[in-house]
């Protein structure tokens, strides 16, 4: 059994929190299946809708929305006699207020919540907030990506992310006069507090030629490319990391959005999957749904349970039919759940509202963008699941005093041995010497019959062999009480 490769052991090894969405972890698995978490929509959704005259098109959220700073916030873009960067905030996250700022006139009044507004002649259609409490400078504490162009020429040279900073969030700096990087408007920033450098999960530019499953050509599809930059002025060039795979994609699915942040030891990504789909059969067509992907650096990207749903748009009449779209913020927290905040918007992707007729152009029968929330597990994104026997096997890993799993054991029993890294079992710790885990909980103390804490003193790494019998794993985490 080998050892982490040398070049990702400051990856993996660096957090005591794991979620368990890709295999890099794990030396060796049997009888488990990777499932996705069960998600549960909000029955009074949706919570944040246009209420002032300047968001005609609603509240778009190819933004951000995160619990910060003790508080929900929301940065959002919107469409009415002009583009705008716009703020919102909440208590509980499911009232909004939507503050006066007096920053931008508009209607002849400042009494509004814009932070910034696309100048006359131009388009801004995407945004995306990060923050890094690294930033040395701080000033430029939180940093956005804004996506303009001249609408006079659409591809000229001034199309791209142009990148504004602010201490605080509501106050930014005005956009450069040339775009910081040429790329396409489907974007977004990486959100990862601890890093300092810059990192974009765009829509590629050019397309990939895609192939059926006869090997019959069926056109181009679009994929997700990375570039990264350590001052957000010099990038490196964009680099395909996701593309459709017919064998888990339907024919003429495409990749638009990918946005991301750390949780725990891995980086989150909600990918848009655009079905592109001719009318034929019952094949979804024209609709934007949101799946999975994973990342331990944020910049090489693997799809988790491909071709399934994780949040899946609604059926027609429905505020969240046709388009879904998640922004780069992590989930917030309550208790023993997770909310994902998400847009949605009653029209396909080329604004029909799959009845026939054309959504897009019926604003005034309230057809424009809103937000709402799922309600998720803590950590719940997917479980490894036996439904018999199984277990995993870990490489090495740094301990702490304590060790919590997140697991559903309520119709079997979950054990966890510890073992040197030559796979010995470590005295006093062992399978049959574990306390067994009979209980459903987010943060279940693992103990053995002899009461002590991690053995330090016995080895600086250790392999955790976690044995399910029809039991779910969900997460794991070293807890320091020292």
């Amino acid at each position: 059994m080998s050892d982490f490769p040398p070049s990702m052991r400051h990856v993996l090894l660096s957090d005591p929190h794991q979620v368990l969405l890709d295999d890099s972890l794990l030396a060796r698995q049997s009888g488990l299946i990777r499932r996705l978490g069960k998600i549960e929509i909000y029955s009074g959704n949706p919570v944040l809708v246009a209420t002032e005259p300047h968001e005609q098109m609603g509240v778009l959220m190819f933004g951000t929305l995160v619990f910060d700073e003790g508080r929900y916030r929301c940065w959002y873009m919107t469409h009415g006699r002009g583009d705008h960067f716009c703020y919102a905030e909440s208590d509980d996250g499911a009232v909004w207020r939507k503050p006066s700022l007096g920053l931008v006139e508009w209607g002849g009044s400042r009494n509004n919540n814009i932070l910034f507004s696309a100048c006359e002649g131009w388009s801004l259609a995407n945004l995306s907030v990060a923050k890094s409490v690294k930033e040395e400078n701080s000033d430029r504490r939180y940093r956005a990506v804004l996506f303009m162009y001249k609408k006079t020429n659409h591809r000229g040279p001034e199309r791209g992310h142009y990148i504004v900073y602010s201490p605080d969030g509501i106050h930014w700096t005005p956009p450069e006069a040339a775009p910081n990087v040429n790329c396409n408007e489907c974007g977004g920033l990486l959100w990862d507090e601890t890093r300092t450098d810059f990192v974009d999960l765009n829509k590629t530019g050019h397309a990939v030629e895609m192939f059926n499953r006869e090997d019959m050509r069926v056109g181009h599809a679009r994929c997700t490319a990375v570039a990264t930059s350590d001052d957000g002025h010099i990038w490196s060039p964009y680099r395909v990391v996701l593309m459709p795979n017919l064998f888990f994609d339907e024919p003429f699915d495409e990749f638009y959005h990918l946005h991301g942040f750390r949780w725990g030891g891995s980086y989150i990504g909600y990918l848009r999957i655009y079905h592109n789909t001719p009318d034929c059969g019952n094949a979804p067509r024209q609709r934007i749904d949101i799946q999975l992907a994973t990342s331990r650096d944020g910049e090489t990207w693997q799809r988790v349970c491909p071709g399934e749903n994780f949040i899946q748009s609604a059926e027609p009449r429905q505020w969240d039919f046709g388009r879904i779209a998640i922004g780069n913020g992590p989930p917030a927290v309550l208790g023993d759940t997770m909310r994902i905040y998400y847009c949605g918007q009653p029209t396909d992707h080329r604004g029909g509202d799959g009845l026939g007729g054309q959504g897009e152009m019926g604003l005034r029968k309230g057809y424009t963008a809103k937000v709402g929330f799922a309600v998720l597990r803590k950590d719940g994104f997917v479980s490894l699941d036996a439904d018999g026997d199984g277990y995993l096997l870990t490489h090495p890993l740094r301990t702490g005093e304590k060790l919590h799993l997140n697991v559903d054991a309520t119709r079997g029993i979950c054990r966890v041995e510890l073992q040197y890294p030559d796979g010995r079992a470590i005295p006093g710790y062992s399978l049959d010497e574990c306390t067994p885990l009979l209980t459903n909980q987010v943060d279940a103390e693992v103990t053995w019959k002899n009461g002590r804490d991690m053995p330090f003193k016995i080895t600086s790494a250790v392999r955790l062999k976690i044995v399910l019998d029809k039991a779910k794993l969900y997460a794991f985490q070293w807890m320091h009480t020292r």
